[in-house]
């Protein structure tokens, strides 16, 4: 599948990048809050800027977008996934 020409063009800062891991990841907005000890505001914006970033409607479809572009770590989200299940 190609990818459109308007996702080649997408920058992420550090910030934004590891706050979509950690959604990707399943991370809730207070446990995002909490790892980059800001306040659940910003975590709630920076959650909202990646959704208007990826023109997405949902978080879901923002990850399935995120996912099929590269920017997520695939390893690490099913790491967490069996870590989880392992609790």
């Amino acid at each position: 599948m190609a990818k459109p020409d308007f996702y080649y063009h997408i920058k992420l800062d550090d910030g934004l990048r590891k706050t979509l891991q950690l959604v990707a990841e399943g991370k809730t907005d207070q446990q995002i809050k909490a790892i980059f000890s800001t306040s659940l505001k910003t975590a709630k914006r920076h959650r909202n800027r990646l959704r208007r970033i990826f023109n997405a409607d949902s978080t879901a479809e923002m990850i399935t977008k995120a996912c099929a572009l590269g920017y997520v770590d695939m390893d690490a989200v099913f790491a967490n996934e069996k870590e989880v299940r392992a609790n």
